[in-house]
């Protein structure tokens, strides 16, 4: 029997199959073409699947209001989601939803509103866990399911409120999996999904068609600010860690290596001539921490971690804050032309947990410098930098102790050193192999450079280091 279109015109069976297969109704090619009346059904059944998902976990998704004046005594200024995941109103968010409040207001599926306190968050997942206060009573929650189970391609449903419309439901597929690179959190492995996430709906759920929570909607990647088809979720295993750390201690527990490191691009081992062309290359080596107890070295490029392959920096970084410090870990590097054994001790990362009373109702920023920044240093004629070498005022702005180099104020958009990847408040270590103190020596280090077509850079930025290429003609 065939299927007729609303115009009454008979459907062939490849048509028929087509719908079929855009319907998502699990119909094989023979169940298809000889029965329409169960096609039809799955396709109603298909359709009910988004909605009873929906009904289901609206009721454990929230809107999180934020204020960052003293006792809430200003305008709530900030708005995010929330999961409630366990009893008494415990509810997971973003720690970049709760960072900068004061006060924390939340509001329920049923418009109820109860203030909130911070139970505790970690910047480097970008966890957050609130309480309800008060008596909100016995609220739904939303069970976390298993994050390594999922596949690419696989459904699932986004719920949220973007631009403070609660309760917005959106749905799409998981688009990719272990999403590194993102510059969102240093240790990467997002759920990719193309499921509408917008300003707003940070913190809250992604779920399978299940109704389990498999992701907490995190970041969008858009050129305009907005929706444009990438947005990125925290994968709900690495949430059960992050979430059981800091219900147990207030904090995350990492381990640690007291290196700086950087991914090998084919690019990178040109530049630098190693021979490696993948793994996380060491660019320094904290004096009196665990590489360097082991014999780690600068240049050193770890090629693998107990068993485990290392293709890049976050693949290292993922592995390394997962050893409990105290514990030992084996690596494979290679030195120069030597591929060597390394046994090392991982020690305790320096915490990045907030829980109330850390400080984190203080007002932040440094004002005004107490000098002038400094010459211009003649280089940005050459390579497009504004730099300086850095007096007392400099590196309180930018966070750094003496003997850092010379300081970057400024990049030329489309300029060699905006080529490179150099941003403000880049500090210049070293310039072809050679430490920099001043922007003369700089100035000369660039020189020397336009002959041999490019000049490396060792740069620190914040409390990485890594090396940049600046590239002449």
């Amino acid at each position: 029997m065939g299927v007729i279109n609303r115009r009454g015109r008979s459907l062939g069976k490849s048509r028929l199959l087509l719908i079929v297969a855009l319907s998502g109704a699990a119909l094989s090619v023979r169940e298809a073409g000889a029965d329409s009346a169960r096609f039809l059904a799955d396709k109603e059944a298909c359709r009910d699947v988004f909605a009873d998902v929906a009904e289901k976990i609206i009721p454990s998704v929230v809107s999180v209001y934020t204020s960052s004046g003293a006792n809430g005594s200003t305008r709530e200024d900030g708005l995010g989601s929330g999961v409630i995941v366990g009893p008494h109103g415990l509810i997971l968010t973003n720690n970049h939803v709760t960072e900068r409040a004061r006060t924390l207001r939340v509001r329920l599926s049923d418009d109820r509103e109860f203030d909130a306190e911070l139970i505790a968050a970690d910047k480097t997942a970008d966890v957050a866990v609130i309480r309800l206060k008060g008596k909100p009573g016995d609220l739904p929650s939303l069970p976390l399911g298993d994050s390594d189970k999922l596949r690419v391609g696989e459904w699932v449903v986004a719920v949220g409120s973007p631009y403070g419309l609660s309760e917005t439901v959106t749905t799409g597929i998981i688009s990719a999996k272990g999403r590194r690179n993102t510059g969102i959190t240093p240790y990467g492995d997002f759920l990719q999904t193309d499921a509408a996430i917008n300003p707003g709906n940070s913190g809250g759920a992604l779920v399978n068609l299940k109704g389990e929570l498999i992701g907490v909607n995190t970041a969008i990647v858009s050129q305009s600010g907005g929706y444009q088809g990438i947005g990125m979720a925290i994968p709900s295993n690495l949430v059960k860690k992050v979430m059981a750390d800091l219900m147990k201690d207030g904090r995350v527990t990492r381990g640690w290596l007291g290196i700086s490191i950087q991914t090998v691009t084919e690019s990178l081992a040109e530049d630098l001539e190693l021979k490696a062309k993948a793994g996380a290359l060491v660019t320094s080596v904290a004096k009196g921490g665990p590489g360097d107890a082991a014999g780690l070295k600068r240049g050193d490029v770890i090629l693998r971690l107990d068993d485990a392959a290392i293709r890049d920096a976050e693949g290292l970084l993922a592995a390394v804050a997962d050893a409990k410090p105290g514990k030992e870990v084996d690596l494979t590097l290679m030195r120069g032309i030597k591929t060597l054994e390394v046994t090392v001790k991982a020690g305790r990362k320096a915490e990045e947990s907030r829980v109330p009373g850390d400080g984190d109702e203080k007002d932040g920023g440094y004002g005004e410098m107490d000098g002038p920044p400094g010459k211009d240093g003649p280089a940005k004629e050459r390579i497009g930098l504004q730099v300086s070498e850095p007096d007392q005022g400099l590196r309180r702005r930018y966070h750094t102790g003496a003997g850092d180099g010379v300081v970057v104020l400024g990049v030329e958009e489309g300029s060699r050193a905006d080529d490179a990847g150099l941003k403000e408040g880049d500090f210049i270590l070293e310039a072809g192999n050679r430490p920099i103190v001043s922007t003369r020596e700089l100035q000369a280090a660039v020189d020397k450079a336009r002959k041999k077509g490019k000049l490396v850079l060792r740069v620190k930025r914040g409390e990485d280091v890594f090396f940049a290429a600046v590239r002449f003609g």
